[in-house]
């Protein structure tokens, strides 16, 4: 099965004439590029492959609230103008998402340092569809001292593919590639190779 881009600019086509858009775009635009410059500068130190997943920082810590302050504040504006009743946290957010790209879960980003996978809207476990960069980030806001080792490599990284994916779904030309990945958005079939344990680069 050939990888799949439908349904991803649903959201683009209803809103782009809506005077709420462009601010939305600008914001994450501008905020992606700073977010991701500050992850490409930790590379000097960790390198990011599967064997630094856990490996902990302030660094990403910051990273990883960051992206949720972004993300949350360009939902935010959409689920307000929408007229519908999602409620206004991640899980509204998320539903708003869903609604124009329901596969959500298996959209990708390749990593452009190796060449591997991410599937940063992946559900924390079966109970939970909110992605685990997400849970981070609300525990790193709240008990940062408690929940220190949440600020990780893997959730600042699966943060900043996520925040890449919703710059794709919210414009057609503004994320078609990135500094760190390419391929945003394609969604495989669960047993087509790109998405194979080996090359995931959190499996």
């Amino acid at each position: 099965m050939s990888p799949d881009h439908s349904n991803l600019f649903k959201l683009f086509d209803k809103y782009k004439s809506e005077t709420l858009y462009l601010p939305i775009l600008n914001h994450v635009t501008t905020r992606y590029g700073e977010i991701e410059s500050n992850l490409q500068g930790t590379f000097q130190m960790v390198t990011p492959d599967t064997s630094n997943r856990y490996t902990h920082s302030p660094v990403f810590s910051r990273i990883i609230k960051d992206v949720a302050s972004t993300f949350g504040s360009a939902l935010k504006e959409f689920v307000q103008s929408s007229g519908e009743s999602y409620s206004d946290d991640i899980c509204g957010y998320l539903k708003l998402i869903r609604e124009y790209v329901p596969d959500i879960e298996n959209r990708s980003a390749l990593f452009r340092f190796n060449g591997k996978t991410l599937l940063p809207f992946k559900r924390s476990n079966k109970d939970d569809p909110i992605p685990a960069w997400w849970n981070a980030s609300n525990k790193l806001k709240h008990e940062e001292i408690t929940y220190y080792r949440e600020g990780s490599l893997e959730n600042a990284l699966n943060g900043v593919a996520a925040l890449a994916i919703l710059g794709k779904i919210i414009s057609h030309s503004a994320f078609v590639s990135t500094n760190l990945f390419a391929n945003l958005g394609i969604a495989y079939a669960m047993d087509a190779i790109d998405v194979s344990k080996d090359r995931l680069l959190f499996p």
